[in-house]
């Protein structure tokens, strides 16, 4: 399991059962450079990891439980939050824990990145119908 998985795992048991915490707990680890990974290279290589789409749908599974969030999150959406923070080459300070943002934040930024890159938008469907055949 990675170090990615596990960090996340301990911020949502530190979060207990407050929906609105956990919510910004998963929002802000799907914008950390991990993620990033997982669909820059499932976009150059035309392949979506299993495991990964599999991450990424039980996390949308927990967004749904979030009133401000039901229904309006996608997984185009939240493939698009690893790129929220995106700044070109990366950098030492790149690689720190991304900034707190509230629940809102996150969903105004997310738009614009889907304007600028459709591709992450196609890649979302791409995993949607990936698990559907699951």
């Amino acid at each position: 399991m990675s170090l990615w998985y596990e960090s996340l795992g301990q911020c949502l048991y530190d979060c207990g059962d407050n929906i609105e915490q956990r919510a910004r707990c998963i929002l802000r680890y799907l914008s950390m450079d991990v993620p990033r990974f997982w669909w820059e290279r499932a976009l150059k290589i035309g392949k979506i990891d299993e495991s990964h789409a599999m991450v990424l749908y039980d996390l949308h599974d927990e967004l749904q439980k979030v009133p401000e969030l039901a229904g309006k999150v996608q997984l185009d959406l939240l493939v698009a939050l690893a790129f929220i923070d995106q700044h070109g080459e990366a950098k030492p300070e790149d690689y720190s824990r991304p900034p707190e943002r509230s629940i809102s934040e996150y969903m105004a930024k997310l738009s614009e990145i889907l304007i600028k890159r459709p591709e992450l938008a196609r890649l979302g469907d791409a995993i949607k119908n990936r698990l559907l055949k699951l």
